[in-house]
């Protein structure tokens, strides 16, 4: 039976009118039918439009694309589908919004086959014949009712897993630029002030009980041949860096104090600190190498030229760290004529983490280093919750702290990627020990000890070992972090 055969059967208005391209074998858009099934097709130009004319005919102008079935496997999807299905592919039929729908006419096609070969009357055509006869009554199509993508309803009924905490805090392509060029940026406003309000409580808590500690370490740094252990208060201490430090005294220093201090530890395990220091070193998993406050009364001396690098026990470039005032700092030009004096922020010589020249084969104390070129720039003023961020091999200093300023008082953390391992100091000979720094050797002795000796950290581990222990805690990304098993 063929479409021009059914043409010539009476019909009701609104019915099908059936003709020899399957695209246009639609129904005409006047039922309820076709308005429901509208939203969920779209504006798509595929749609088909129609216009009626005063003889009661109907003329469809199809804005499908233009393309020929290349199969009668195509001629008969598109008769077998019906009147509602039809309207609904009545775009392009590839990709098909059901793959459901999809596979049972298939089927439909393949028992349309069979009748076919055997000679047999298919039913289709008389089913056909019938729905143009005796169309069905409009009803209203509930939008629950229509097919749903097999994609969508497989995972309809599984939950996603919710999304990890993140940090809001996303740095520029510019912020990065400078970073890579010069080797420090500044973010503005990064931490909540009340929050620093309380960590600045816990740090000069943490320094008065510490005070004859630190003072002993600086002893142990500047005055060698001096035992810190038999110095017993701050004026024997004060009496001995006079007369045996070969250098000034630029600051005290207490290290890690988030192991032990709650206030410290939300900040420096915390996870606004954590993801800047993952967008700057670029890697997707970071370890906090350290904390320290650092404490520089007025009258300190400057803070010679150096790197933190240098004084770390990782063979490693994936290293930064971040500084944080806990009281406004003016910077080390000062706030300008008859305002507050220089305060002693940190000066940077920029793109000196690129000149590793320098550091290999130049000893750095006394040098100003305008031999070399730099740009020297600080960090300008700095305001309560601004944290400033250095590379590991960016070479700065800091002023001397002026009379009649407050004391200055910063909580440094720093961070690496993961992966990173230990200098070789023993195993490899290129190794040059003489540039090795342990001013910081009360901050790692513990964990590198463990390390390199086949402690804690893994049985095996050696000299040059990968940097991992407990005592060097994950904090990025934070479905990872191990900030909850401290403070210790």
């Amino acid at each position: 039976m063929t479409a021009n055969f059914l043409n010539t059967l009476s019909r009701p208005p609104g019915s099908l009118r059936l003709c020899c391209c399957p695209h246009q074998n639609v129904r005409l858009q006047r039922g309820p039918t076709s308005s429901a099934l509208a939203p969920r097709l779209g504006p798509s130009r595929h749609l088909t439009t129609v216009q009626s004319w005063p003889d009661n005919q109907s003329s469809l102008y199809s804005l499908a694309s233009r393309q020929e079935p290349q199969s009668q496997d195509n001629l008969w999807q598109d008769e077998d589908f019906g009147v509602g299905l039809q309207e609904e592919y009545a775009g392009p039929r590839s990709p098909p919004s059901n793959r459901a729908v999809v596979a049972a006419a298939a089927a439909t096609r393949r028992t349309k086959r069979r009748w076919t070969q055997l000679g047999l009357e298919t039913p289709f055509a008389a089913s056909t014949v019938a729905s143009v006869l005796a169309p069905p009554a409009p009803a209203p199509v509930s939008t629950a009712a229509l097919p749903r993508s097999a994609t969508r309803a497989r995972h309809s009924a599984i939950p996603p897993p919710p999304k990890p905490v993140t940090s809001s805090t996303t740095l520029s392509d510019s912020m990065l630029l400078r970073y890579e060029r010069d080797g420090f940026v500044v973010t503005r406003r990064l931490l909540p002030v009340d929050q620093l309000t309380t960590l600045r409580s816990a740090c000069e808590a943490e320094v008065s009980q510490r005070r004859l500690e630190s003072f002993r370490h600086r002893v142990r740094v500047l005055c060698p041949g001096v035992d810190p252990a038999s110095l017993t208060s701050e004026a024997e201490v004060r009496d001995a860096l006079q007369n045996h430090a070969t250098d000034s005294l630029g600051f005290l220093q207490f290290f890690n104090l988030h192991r032990t201090n709650r206030a410290v530890c939300r900040v420096a395990l915390g996870a606004e600190l954590a993801a800047v220091a993952s967008q700057l070193l670029g890697a997707r998993r970071v370890r906090v190498y350290q904390d320290c406050v650092f404490l520089k009364e007025p009258g300190f001396a400057e803070t010679n030229w150096h790197s933190d690098l240098r004084m770390a026990p990782l063979d490693t470039n994936d290293f930064v760290t971040a500084w944080i005032p806990l009281r406004p700092v003016r910077g080390a030009r000062g706030g300008g004529p008859g305002r507050s004096p220089p305060d002693s922020g940190l000066m940077f010589a920029a793109g000196s983490h690129r000149d590793f020249a320098l550091p290999f084969w130049h000893n750095m104390e006394g040098r100003d280093l305008s031999d070399r070129g730099y740009a020297m720039k600080d960090t300008g003023p700095m305001e309560v919750g601004d944290v400033s961020w250095h590379h590991g091999w960016t070479l700065h200093c800091a002023a001397p702290q002026p009379i009649g300023t407050p004391p200055r008082l910063a909580l440094t953390v720093a961070f690496f990627a993961d992966g990173a391992r230990l200098l070789a100091r023993r195993s490899d000979p290129t190794v040059r020990p003489e540039l090795l720094h342990d001013e910081d050797a009360e901050s790692y002795a513990t964990w590198l000890s463990a390390l390199t000796q086949g402690g804690q950290g893994g049985k095996g581990a050696r000299d040059g070992a990968v940097a991992r222990h407990k005592l060097l805690p994950v904090v990025w990304p934070l479905d990872a972090s191990e900030a909850a098993n401290f403070p210790l």
